[in-house]
């Protein structure tokens, strides 16, 4: 051991000198990976997607099987090492070792930064297309169980940076940079508990990341999407109500028209327009009454905000019909403030006009799992020179945010059931771990003063209870 290097602190050494070095043994910082593998075991996430993948490899020259790679890769995601370069420091940690092949000293070491850039720029359309219906499989296999009434579909797209010679890279005006576009959709179930008594579920989990050029209309292809995924919906609870939910950058013909051919309900946001404003006047005069009649507030508050709500038939040059519109009139200290929305299909629950701006205003919380998605799980590292590895590792990093996301129902009753992504990456991910292996078994002793321990006993107890048939 003399051969380590030696740290000093003479700073800190006040009382007592303090000698430091790397003789510690086989230590990990990420014992949190514990309980993902073994929730990812138990829900099969990273099997299903390798059953996607066929293996072109020669198979007298393959070291590590494509399921490991792929539990490798989705591990050190979920942990926050998001780039295919943090492979090569890790390949050899005893945790990330005993997370993919089940032994941390025997089993050889890890893949590296070449064999993921190989496995990313090897993977097929088709294939991408298989591992999209496998994450959607995931989440109805979560669900399965239960009486589902009701699914909300929201749609959104988000910048997507790149820094490069990316494939099918382009600048885009409204966002000031060169990105991608890519495409969302998110899901939140309303559940029958008893006849008559229904819940909706709290978490709102991410169904498709589809990659796309940004020199696109913010809808495009969102018909595609939904062609494949309402079926599988459908067919997994027949007789379920399904409405879709976006802003204005959705609201075209297209899309509403499909919707009524296929029985699907829409809430969309409606871009401003002459015809618009002009039709929301008599809404907007009984704002700006009711506004003006209300006492003055203190000084520097103003009067508080008047909202009055209206609908009417409206059709637009593009329309083949005329469609619903809900208007919000709004008047406040700042302005007047006109909204509108296009509905259609929708629940007798959502017929009224305020009812359905508050359903649609509801979709405001998806922007965070939007953030937890490229912030904590970095999401928009998209830095691959082919389209199509750039859509495989969204394919990856919303793997890993699914695992997240169902480690966070497991942890529902506790203080974590509505924690950030960071929050889980840090507080349950982030253990101090000392590793070591017998010719019997495998010995890992947690840090002594980590505050959760009985949160871990809590959660392998329920991961234990599912059932993964």
């Amino acid at each position: 051991m003399s051969s380590q290097l030696s740290l000093s602190f003479p700073a800190l050494a006040a009382k007592k000198p303090i000698e430091a070095d790397f003789s510690g043994g086989r230590l990990s910082s990420d014992g949190g990976l514990l309980l993902l593998a073994e929730l990812d075991r138990k829900l099969g996430l990273t099997q299903s997607l390798a059953a996607c993948l066929q293996d072109r490899r020669d198979p007298a020259r393959v070291e590590l099987p494509l399921l490991d790679l792929l539990r490798q890769r989705v591990s050190q995601i979920a942990l926050g090492y998001e780039d295919a370069n943090d492979a090569d420091p890790l390949r050899t940690d005893p945790l990330f070792k005993m997370a993919v092949s089940g032994t941390p000293e025997s089993a050889r070491d890890l893949g590296s930064q070449p064999t993921f850039s190989r496995l990313e720029h090897g993977v097929t359309r088709k294939e991408l297309r298989r591992c999209s219906q496998a994450l959607v499989q995931f989440f109805l296999q979560q669900h399965r169980e239960e009486r589902v009434v009701r699914i909300v579909l929201d749609l959104d797209a988000t910048e997507d940076p790149t820094h490069g010679q990316q494939e099918l890279n382009f600048y885009n005006h409204h966002y000031r940079s060169h990105c991608y576009l890519p495409l969302l959709v998110y899901a939140t179930l309303t559940v029958e508990e008893a006849p008559g008594q229904a819940r909706e579920l709290p978490e709102q989990e991410l169904l498709v990341a589809l990659l796309r050029p940004v020199n696109r209309d913010a809808s495009f292809r969102s018909c595609a999407v939904l062609r494949r995924l309402v079926p599988l919906l459908r067919e997994a609870w027949p007789g379920v109500q399904v409405v879709l939910r976006a802003d204005s950058g959705f609201a075209r013909p297209e899309l509403y028209e499909w919707c009524e051919r296929e029985q699907v309900g829409y809430c969309l946001g409606l871009a401003k327009n002459a015809a618009l404003v002009r039709r929301t006047e008599p809404w907007l005069a009984d704002a700006r009454e009711a506004y003006q009649g209300q006492p003055a507030g203190e000084p520097g508050e103003g009067r508080p905000a008047v909202r009055v709500f209206g609908e009417y038939l409206y059709q637009a040059k593009s329309w083949d019909r005329e469609r619903l519109v809900t208007c919000k009139a709004e008047v406040m200290a700042q302005g007047e403030n006109p909204r509108w929305l296009i509905s259609g299909q929708l629940p007798p629950d959502l017929q009224q006009p305020d009812a359905r701006y508050r359903f649609y205003c509801a979709r405001g919380d998806r922007e965070n799992r939007i953030k937890e998605w490229k912030r904590d799980l970095r999401a928009d590292k998209t830095s691959c020179s082919r389209f199509a590895a750039n859509q495989f590792r969204l394919l990856l990093h919303t793997a890993a945010y699914g695992l997240w996301q169902a480690a966070r129902k497991l942890l529902a009753g506790t203080e974590w059931e509505r924690a950030q992504g960071c929050t889980l990456q840090l507080k349950l991910g982030k253990v101090a771990a000392r590793v070591r292996e017998s010719c019997r078994r495998v010995y890992i002793q947690l840090a002594s003063g980590y505050p959760w321990q009985r949160l871990w006993e809590q959660f392998l107890v329920r991961v234990a209870a599912l059932d993964s048939s």
